[in-house]
């Protein structure tokens, strides 16, 4: 492949470098704006040029020491200064509400990021498989390949998470001679990691979780007293022998302590199964359900409709300040969780709800429900717009809107304008450090009814 020399003047949302070089846009990642790089041309197409990056000439400002050699896929900015990472973000946010009608960029409140952005996550999956040498790697996928990436250190995972998987993968590759070993590590699909983003991997916490996700087979018993003697309280199996990238097949078996993961969140402990969704930066979540909340800014006599509700974490905050909340949640397993953690808190005032959010909130309407407001925080496909509909013709006279695609959230607000809504503010949220993810909050007030 031929190289050229390209000046990057943008990113693109996904944080790739974005240049021209002979009429072509020329997308290349590690690339900053404003930089001169000699890039090697890997797809040439009619329009654009997809390239590698081989030498920096001019650097940005903005560069720092990259905190990682690996190119796993996972992180889009590993050399780009925490500062301009966020102000991408609000960029990206700016243009993308721009032609909004009535957005102007005083409704954009800014962005929450962290004050120490690295070691924050609380959930790591990683893919199992062997090498082009034959040894078993447990890691992530290098970018725009299946090809999993060995990760000595992640700087986004806990020192427990990267002493535990790098342990795993150690321990197997030292019992290659054990035909069990050898068994189970051809059927090692996945190895995902749940519990709190602190701490060492040698201390046993209650709260970790260890799920092995196994095409067939079974787990031998000297990885399980690896696991236990590594910190892990809780050791699930699972089976997922089908095609894809599904991580969970249907059938959990419980092989050491509880179910379930010990998640801290505000001064309460959730008990989280796998396959339940929790937000990934503790610290990041906190701040943000607490705008959420204040942005709604509910009565202590409201009663407020939790929409895609999950666990209920944020149901079960609300419920100190509110008379009652409804949680909605498609996932039953979720619910139960939910049910179990209010149970647990000893929460009166919180109800949650198995269905649709546009089958489910009718019906507790048509029971005599009177919502005050509303909080969402859907998936990142956003809202069905029955569901739009729906919050409409209930004239839901507050709505706080969470999302970690804003692309959806902006097509989905949108509608609720047509719909007789008003956008009051735009607010961002760092809960993804060093990727071109970014999470918002809309709050949306009713000025007039529907037609």
């Amino acid at each position: 492949m031929s190289s050229i020399t390209v000046t990057v003047s943008d990113f693109t949302v996904e944080g790739i470098g974005l240049g021209v070089y002979n009429g072509k846009k020329v997308f290349v990642p590690g690339v900053f704006p404003g930089e001169t790089a000699v890039v090697e041309s890997i797809v040439e197409k009619t329009g654009y040029i997809s390239g590698k990056l081989l030498k920096i000439i001019d650097k940005s400002p903005d560069r720092i020491s990259d905190f990682c050699a690996i190119r796993c896929g996972g992180c889009s900015f590993t050399g780009l200064s925490y500062e301009a990472e966020l102000r991408f973000k609000s960029d990206y946010l700016l243009r993308l509400y721009g032609d909004l009608p009535g957005f102007t960029g005083a409704l954009y409140r800014g962005v929450t990021g962290m004050k120490d952005p690295f070691r924050y996550r609380n959930k790591a999956v990683y893919m199992g498989g062997r090498d082009q040498d034959g040894r078993f790697v447990l890691g992530l996928y290098e970018r725009a390949s299946h090809i999993i990436a060995a990760i000595p250190d992640c700087s986004l995972e806990p020192v427990w998470m990267n002493r535990l998987r790098n342990g795993v993968r150690d321990f197997i590759n030292g019992h290659d001679d054990d035909p069990e070993m050898t068994d189970f590590a051809e059927n090692l699909r996945y190895l995902f990691l749940r519990g709190r983003a602190a701490g060492d991997s040698v201390v046993l916490d209650a709260g970790r979780c260890a799920v092995l996700v196994l095409r067939r087979g079974f787990v031998p018993e000297p990885v399980l007293r690896y696991l236990k003697t590594a910190g892990i309280s809780n050791i699930i199996i699972n089976f997922n022998s089908t095609s894809g990238n599904r991580i969970f097949g249907e059938n959990f078996q419980v092989v050491s302590g509880n179910p379930y993961a010990v998640m801290p969140l505000y001064d309460r402990l959730f008990l989280v199964k796998p396959e339940s969704f929790f937000q990934i930066n503790t610290e990041i979540t906190e701040k943000l359900y607490d705008k959420a909340i204040q942005l709604l800014n509910p009565a202590p006599d409201s009663v407020i409709a939790d929409l895609y509700s999950g666990i209920g974490t944020i149901s079960l905050r609300l419920s100190e300040r509110v008379l009652e909340v409804y949680g909605i949640e498609v996932i039953s397993e979720a619910v139960r969780d939910a049910e179990n953690n209010s149970r647990g808190f000893g929460i009166t005032n919180a109800r949650f709800y198995a269905g649709l959010v546009e089958e489910v909130l009718p019906k507790l309407v048509d029971e005599g429900v009177k919502f005050d407001g509303v909080i969402l925080d859907p998936a990142r496909k956003g809202l069905e717009e029955s569901v739009i509909n729906t919050l409409a013709a209930l004239d839901v006279p507050v709505i706080v809107y969470i999302s970690c695609n804003p692309k959806t959230q902006k097509r989905d607000i949108a509608l609720f304008l047509k719909l007789g809504y008003r956008m009051d503010c735009l607010y961002a949220f760092d809960m993804f450090p060093h990727t071109c993810h970014v999470e918002s909050v809309v709050k949306l007030t009713r000025v007039r009814k529907c037609k």
